[in-house]
């Protein structure tokens, strides 16, 4: 009798095309918390853990470059007098804005606060010009609404090997040059 040959070669099929379809779906999911492990989910920039990997891996092949921190001026009183959603706003157009002025990869480390990388070697006029295009970015107001937010940023920047050994010790001397400003 053929009959549960047949019946046993059926259900190995379907059992197979299930495993399968399992597979592809797990493949697909892992593929997609890889990306969102590496992005800021309001802004869609990569993030600090992504910045991190970055700038070791610049370090690792020795290469020149550098940073501009970047810091959203007085995002703690929008918070404070409109709420978090026009907060959210506001983020998302600083990181639309910072996309807009440069190639190089945006990152938002946290709260208000962006990095750009600069994964080339510029010169310091280079770098001056640029510093100049991102703040006037912001020369116009942000929409949120029906409110028009006159927001700035605050930035610093700073060079390998100009003013450190490595992509690590940026982050610092550019956060002191912000504040100097």
């Amino acid at each position: 009798n053929i009959l549960p040959y047949i019946v046993l070669g059926l259900l190995l099929v379907v059992l197979f095309t299930v495993l399968i379809y399992f597979i592809v779906l797990l493949d697909k999911d892992r593929k997609i918390l890889r990306g969102l492990s590496w992005h800021d989910s309001m802004t869609g920039l990569f993030n600090k853990r992504m910045f991190i990997k970055e700038i070791k891996k610049m370090d690792n092949e020795g290469k020149a470059g550098g940073i501009f921190y970047i810091d959203t001026n007085s995002f703690k009183q929008v918070n404070d007098n409109y709420g978090h959603s026009v907060g959210d706003d506001v983020l998302r157009e600083v990181a639309h804005r910072l996309c807009q002025v440069t190639s190089y990869p945006a990152f938002r480390i946290g709260g208000d606060e962006f990095i750009i990388l600069i994964n080339d070697k510029l010169l310091a006029a280079d770098y001056k010009v640029m510093a100049e295009t991102i703040l006037q970015a912001f020369k116009q107001p942000i929409i949120s609404g029906d409110l028009l937010l006159n927001i700035t940023v605050s930035l610093g920047y700073a060079m390998v090997p100009k003013d450190a050994a490595n992509m690590h010790d940026l982050y610092e001397i550019a956060d002191r040059r912000m504040y100097k400003q």
